[in-house]
């Protein structure tokens, strides 16, 4: 366990462990404000949300042959901040609601970092395994990365509202039966209610993908990782 921690204190800045508390904190207040409404549900996402911030450090417990113990703490940095935006930002001070496109802008965001994730991935993998990799195979990995984990949330997500009476989409089977205008047509009727969970999937999904295709546009000029002196490719040759 010591060896761990040694690990945390050394892989990761000073002012990257001061960043990270802070957020950590704030996100535990919502934890916290949540439980005294009473609102077990959200309680239990920010929970989730909180511990997704320490993605890093629970990749560093890890096997050290593992690609994990490859990624370095500056994924973290973003990381957190993305839980903080979606969970904090979106639930706690209800941006979803009162800022217009926001659930659309961090779903775009989201497509996008998950592509950068993969490529850092990726590398990763490289490194643990000391090979050269193409960069387009490398590139084309990445965007399949984020293509699973980005749209394989919003059938999660679709799927735990309308079957287990979840509201993670907030517009659920259960909601769209009490506003009840459209129900007895269901999906069929354009004007149901019940059509709403469907369109924000499509619309997230959508926004995914406009993301990715961005980033891996950029990756594809600036490939970082294989470019200059830090070439994997001419490190291991």
């Amino acid at each position: 366990m010591k060896e761990y921690f040694n690990r945390i204190i050394k892989g990761s800045k000073t002012w990257e462990k001061i960043y990270w508390a802070i957020i950590r904190i704030v996100q535990a207040g919502s934890i916290i404000y949540f439980l005294i409404k009473g609102n077990g549900q959200y309680a239990l996402q920010a929970a989730g949300n909180l511990v997704g911030m320490f993605s890093w450090e629970i990749m560093m417990l890890f096997p050290e042959k593992s690609f994990m113990r490859q990624l370095k703490s500056y994924i973290n940095d973003f990381l957190i901040i993305g839980f903080f935006a979606a969970s904090f930002g979106g639930v706690t001070m209800n941006f979803y609601y009162s800022i217009p496109g926001y659930d659309s802008i961090m779903h775009i965001i989201g497509g996008g970092a998950f592509v950068w994730i993969g490529y850092e991935v990726c590398t990763a993998i490289q490194h643990r395994d000391k090979m050269r990799c193409p960069v387009g195979i490398v590139l084309l990995c990445a965007l399949g990365f984020s293509m699973i984990v980005s749209n394989a949330w919003e059938l999660f997500e679709f799927t735990f509202d309308q079957y287990f009476g979840g509201d993670s989409q907030h517009w659920s089977f259960e909601l769209a039966k009490q506003a009840g205008s459209g129900v007895e047509n269901g999906f069929f009727d354009p004007h149901s209610p019940m059509r709403f969970a469907l369109m924000d999937t499509m619309t997230d999904m959508v926004c995914n993908v406009i993301g990715a295709v961005v980033v891996f546009i950029g990756l594809k000029i600036y490939p970082f990782h294989h470019k200059g002196k830090k070439d994997i490719n001419k490190i291991y040759k």
